[in-house]
């Protein structure tokens, strides 16, 4: 009998230690280094200014869950303050108009495992997140050109996932998107009719 409690109480002893063991947190670093992935653009503009009203529109969207008004929201944050660092204005003439258009996160799939395989496999959710913006410019002479930018990126989330570790790779999704369309920028304003408008 006295063997019996013995055994019982390291059973529990046993028990308590693997679950105090598996809930201790390790506060996670984000390696990211925001920002420093792109060049800061020298503007022949007077004025640039930052249009917000399309990126505004549908701002509270009925069917949207938390988690993808999250993401939508953090997405244009991000490509705000990207933006801002982005161009430098240093002419006397000529205007520029930056656009953002309205960030789209569109649930593509959604892994349901049922029964036993919930406890084994991992659900996950895979998310298409697009965002973009228009950058009209306008010289003295009132002649424009115009470039349109889209880029768009699939976020997988496990459902398991702590919140840290979801927010950090939501986070590290969302700066590789705002990569891409930093390099189709780049790209786009080395085409001739640009020339005018960048020192």
């Amino acid at each position: 009998m006295v063997f019996k409690e013995n055994m019982i109480f390291k059973y529990i002893l046993l028990g308590l230690a693997i679950l105090f063991s598996a809930c201790t947190q390790t506060p996670l670093k984000d390696n990211n280094l925001k920002y420093n992935f792109f060049e800061t653009i020298e503007l022949n503009v007077e004025e640039l200014i930052f249009d917000l009203k399309e990126s505004n529109k549908g701002e509270f969207i009925e069917d949207e869950d938390e988690e993808t008004n999250m993401i939508r929201k953090l997405v244009k944050s991000r490509l705000t303050d990207w933006s801002e660092k982005k161009f430098s204005v240093k002419g006397k003439k000529n205007k520029s108009i930056l656009s953002y258009l309205k960030t789209k996160v569109i649930l593509k799939e959604k892994d349901e495992n049922l029964g036993m395989k919930k406890f084994f496999l991992l659900e996950k959710k895979t998310y298409q997140v697009q965002a973009g913006l228009d950058m009209k410019f306008i010289s003295s002479e009132n002649l424009s050109s115009k470039l349109n930018i889209i880029g768009s990126i699939d976020l997988e989330i496990e459902e398991n996932l702590t919140l840290n570790k979801k927010n950090i790779k939501i986070q590290n999704t969302i700066e590789i998107l705002v990569k891409g369309i930093d390099d189709e920028i780049n790209k786009q304003l080395k085409r001739n009719e640009f020339k005018l408008y960048l020192f």
